[in-house]
């Protein structure tokens, strides 16, 4: 039987383009920043070394940048990656080189409506800012984008293909229910999970890991309500691996000899809120490993009170060995829109207090309509935290991510820049772009919302 990878994937709760809903498909994955992303090879870069200090000559403006690979909290830094400065006054662009400390300055230039991009390679993403003032920076770094000392930090993803990863696949013996998902528990990986009897999953080469497996049936069907549901849990399952260094086919979870007891029940409520997207979208609850954030516990029912006001719901966890923290998701989704909230620890029994954002409603391009790098999008929003324009391939790996201060309607994404060969650095002339509000920033969005997705031609 084919196994079928998690959909609506989530990067910092970027949801994929892909249409799906929480009745379609298992709860979403979330991916750290430092796991997601590939990148095609890319064209030359400049045969000699730049300056990590560049003068623009526009204006009398300093700022300062910091590249790392991986996340903005963790990441190293970039020592050679090339940054691009935009001076939005005039339109210049100039380019320098990041130190060994990753950090580049532009001096003598006008901070108006300023652009920063970052490239390493082709084992690596692209990362930029737009629409850079200086109160700008200070609230975006102020927000979580930047570093100790207030310096933005262009944080580039690193390729997946450039991991190395093993994939491991099996069977699930003595299950009962109509699905199995299964998680590995170790950092760096994407979870996959199988229906029926099959699983595949993808882990580090030679790195110890656990899985974890839950038995269950009923989580795709709306028995309780059009927007509620009821699942059965028929068990958990937990084994250890010393780690493999090759393609392993034969790995079993078996759900007699490797069962473990439901470590808690979980049950509570929040306010269902007011805006017109929460009137129709359906509501799910799940626990994440705090570490690998994969799936440790979900919902058996969720639904809306008679009086529409609260989203009621129960469910159970594990913590198996290697688990000391967990995730509480909430998250609202109609297709591939969403809105989601994690907060530390379960969920509390009685009413949580959450505020959620709603989506950003796209106003151009309008549906259907696909874009050109360089064209002018817009979206209105009633919140205003800082916003994300995220470009992704036909697998729904990150190509790129454009960060926006908070309070932007408006955006155009920057030229490619010089270096790269956009014939084979972009492998698909076209990407997907989906529009994100990210607020309570740390290794994940704490509080998120993304809106439809669009296609963007970039080559």
């Amino acid at each position: 039987m084919m196994t079928t990878r998690f959909s609506c994937l989530l990067l910092l709760g970027v949801a994929l383009a892909s249409a799906c809903s929480s009745k379609e498909q298992p709860p979403p994955m979330i991916v750290p920043d430092a796991e997601a992303g590939v990148m095609p090879e890319a064209g030359p870069m400049p045969d000699a070394a730049l300056p990590s200090t560049v003068s623009v000559g526009t204006g009398s403006d300093s700022v300062t940048f910091q590249v790392v690979t991986g996340s903005v909290f963790d990441g190293e830094p970039a020592e050679g990656a090339l940054v691009y400065f935009d001076d939005g006054a005039r339109g210049d662009r100039v380019v320098a080189s990041a130190g060994a400390d990753g950090l580049v300055t532009f001096s003598d230039a006008i901070l108006i409506g300023a652009g920063a991009m970052a490239y390493l390679d082709s084992d690596h993403g692209i990362a930029s800012f737009g629409g850079l003032n200086a109160a700008a920076i200070t609230a975006l770094s102020d927000g979580g984008y930047g570093n100790d000392s207030g310096e933005l930090v262009l944080a580039i993803p690193r390729r997946r293909s450039s991991r190395d990863l093993v994939t491991v696949s099996g069977t699930a013996p003595n299950r009962m229910g109509d699905q199995i998902l299964v998680s590995a528990l170790v950092d760096g990986t994407l979870n996959y999970s199988g229906r029926g009897s099959t699983w595949e999953i993808e882990v580090p080469v030679d790195t110890p890991f656990g899985l974890l497996g839950v038995d269950i049936s009923g989580v795709m069907e709306s028995t309780v309500s059009p927007r509620g549901g009821e699942a059965t849990f028929h068990g958990w399952a937990h084994t250890m691996s010393e780690g493999l260094s090759a393609d392993t086919m034969d790995v079993e979870i078996d759900f007699v000899a490797d069962s473990i007891d439901a470590t808690a029940f979980m049950a509570g409520s929040f306010a269902l809120p007011t805006d017109e997207f929460f009137a129709g979208a359906d509501p799910v609850v799940y626990l994440l490993d705090a570490r690998s954030l994969s799936l440790v516990g979900y919902r058996d029912r969720i639904d809306v009170n008679e009086a529409g006001t609260r989203v009621e719901f129960s469910g159970e966890y594990v913590m198996p060995e290697g688990v000391s923290a967990v995730l509480g998701v909430y998250s609202f989704s109609d297709g591939p829109v969403r809105s989601q909230i994690i907060r530390s620890g379960v969920p509390a029994s009685g009413m949580t207090d959450l505020d959620f954002l709603a989506p950003p409603d796209i106003v151009t391009p309008a549906f259907g309509i696909v874009q050109n790098v360089g064209d002018e999008i817009e979206w209105r929003a009633d919140a205003s935290p800082a916003a994300l324009i995220s470009l992704r391939d036909g697998e729904g790996d990150l190509m790129w991510r454009h960060v926006l201060p908070p309070g932007t309607s408006t955006a155009s994404l920057p030229r490619v820049p010089a270096a790269v060969d956009a014939g084979t650095y972009f492998i698909e002339a076209e990407l997907n772009a989906q529009i994100s509000l990210c607020a309570d920033f740390g290794r994940l969005c704490g509080r998120y919302a993304n809106a439809r997705a669009f296609g963007v031609v970039v080559r």
